[in-house]
């Protein structure tokens, strides 16, 4: 199985059935392709070490700014129309369960660079990630980039979905935690873990709705990009074949 990770410096490919210890870092440098082999840890560090430079320093404290602002709205709504001990303390509920969620997903919706230009670069790479670990996932006899080029660069697997579930759950709870009074605990309960279920198994749709959210940090690579990240895989195989 393919896994892998991508910034605007490149794409790290790796081998996650042999501990991650085979791994690529595709990636151009002053305009030419460069595809180095090592072990997935050190590679990883070598590309977060070249996307330090183009990043934002205080994106994270921003964008944590902008999330409990958002937070604190919802609390002062509910306060003003509703009010009550369990509608607000359902709205606190969804404020500490949910934070993290909203804050990766403020962060896909934020870019993180500085120049609009990197965070485009970082998209491209990401959708040939994702198309790289799709493509390997079919398990080709022969590889065709013709085959890997034609394939979506959103994938179910991604994080923003993982996020916008959790925060989908954090939200149920939170309204169920507000109803308590009227529906009982134990409907409270059985609430969340039916939801949890079925945003569970939607996590194994292939067009699972929840996608969407990656379009702010995913989009179709452009073909050199494509064509490097697919030549990284065939690096990759041909290390794999070695042993």
């Amino acid at each position: 199985m393919l896994g892998g990770e991508s910034t605007a410096a490149g794409t790290v490919l790796y081998d996650t059935d042999k501990a991650a210890e085979n791994a690529v870092f595709c990636r151009f440098e002053e305009g030419k392709p460069v595809i180095e082999s090592g072990k997935k840890a050190d590679l990883i560090n070598r590309m977060k070490a070249f996307d330090e430079k183009p990043k934002e320093k205080d994106t994270f404290f921003k964008m944590l700014g902008i999330e409990i602002l958002v937070f604190i709205v919802i609390i002062v709504i509910v306060l003003v129309f509703i009010g009550g001990f369990f509608p607000v303390f359902g709205a606190v509920l969804f404020m500490l369960l949910g934070w993290f969620p909203c804050l990766v997903l403020i962060y896909g919706r934020k870019k993180l660079y500085k120049n609009p230009k990197d965070f485009e670069v970082f998209r491209s790479f990401h959708g040939a990630e994702h198309m790289a670990v799709k493509y390997m996932a079919k398990n080709p006899k022969e590889q065709d980039f013709c085959e890997y080029s034609k394939l979506s660069p959103f994938h179910r697997e991604c994080g923003t979905v993982y996020a916008a579930s959790f925060l989908i759950l954090s939200g149920i709870t939170g309204i169920l935690f507000g109803f308590i009074p009227e529906i009982g605990f134990f409907r409270f309960l059985g609430g969340i873990l039916l939801s949890a279920l079925l945003l569970f198994f939607n996590l194994f749709n292939p067009y699972n709705p929840l996608m969407i959210f990656q379009r702010a940090v995913v989009k179709k690579p452009d073909e050199e990009t494509a064509l490097l990240v697919f030549r990284g895989i065939q690096k990759l195989t041909a290390e794999q074949n070695k042993e």
